[in-house]
C-alpha cells in the first residue's frame, strides 16, 4: 500500500517496522466496516465461491456495484480470476467512462450457466454411450431399446454397470 518497492534505499529501510497486515475477505463477518470500494470487492471475493449468494449480493447491491468506477471494476473483476472474461466485457464496452460491474457479473453468471449446462450434456452423452456399447457388446438389444426409451431403467442401468 506505502509503495516501498521502488524507494530509495533510506525510505525503504522503514519497511521492517510496518507491518503488512493480511486481509482475507472469506474468513470476515462484517465486511460493512470498508468504506468507499473495498467493502464491494471483499464482499465479493467472500461470496465467489458460493455462485448463488454471489449473485444474491449482487442484486442486493446494484446500486453501490453501479458506482465502481472503471479501475475499480477491473480491480474487481481481476481478483475474481475472470481476466479473459474481463478483457471481453471491457473490449464490447469501449472506452466508457465507468463499467456496468451489475451487467459484468450477469454475464459472468450466464455463461457459468452455460458452461455448466454444455459440460453436463457432454457427460450425460458419454454415459449413454458407454452404456449402449455395452449393451450391445453384451446382445442385449430389448435392454437397450428400453433404456433409449426410459429414463429410470437407464438410471438403474447406469448403477448396474457403474457408469
Amino acid at each position: 500500500m506505502l509503495r516501498f518497492d521502488n524507494c530509495l534505499e533510506e525510505v525503504g529501510a522503514i519497511r521492517d517496522f510496518i507491518p503488512n497486515y493480511k486481509i482475507n475477505p472469506q474468513n470476515m463477518e462484517n465486511l460493512s466496516v470498508f468504506f468507499i470500494c473495498l467493502q464491494q470487492i471483499f464482499s465479493m471475493i467472500k461470496y465467489n465461491s458460493d455462485k448463488k449468494r454471489l449473485y444474491e449480493y449482487v442484486k442486493e447491491n446494484r446500486d453501490a456495484l453501479g458506482r465502481l468506477n472503471r479501475n475499480e471494476a477491473n480491480a474487481l473483476l481481476a481478483l475474481l480470476g475472470e481476466q479473459k472474461r474481463l478483457a471481453a466485457i471491457m473490449e464490447n464496452q469501449g472506452e466508457k467512462e465507468g463499467m456496468d460491474v451489475c451487467r459484468a457479473i450477469d454475464e459472468l453468471i450466464e455463461d457459468g450457466r452455460k458452461e455448466g449446462k454444455e459440460e453436463g450434456e457432454k457427460e450425460g452423452e458419454e454415459r449413454v454411450s458407454r452404456l449402449n456399447l455395452l449393451l450391445m457388446a453384451e446382445k442385449r438389444y430389448d435392454d437397450l431399446e428400453r433404456a433409449s426409451k426410459d429414463r429410470e431403467y437407464r438410471k438403474q442401468l447406469f448403477e448396474t454397470f457403474g457408469i
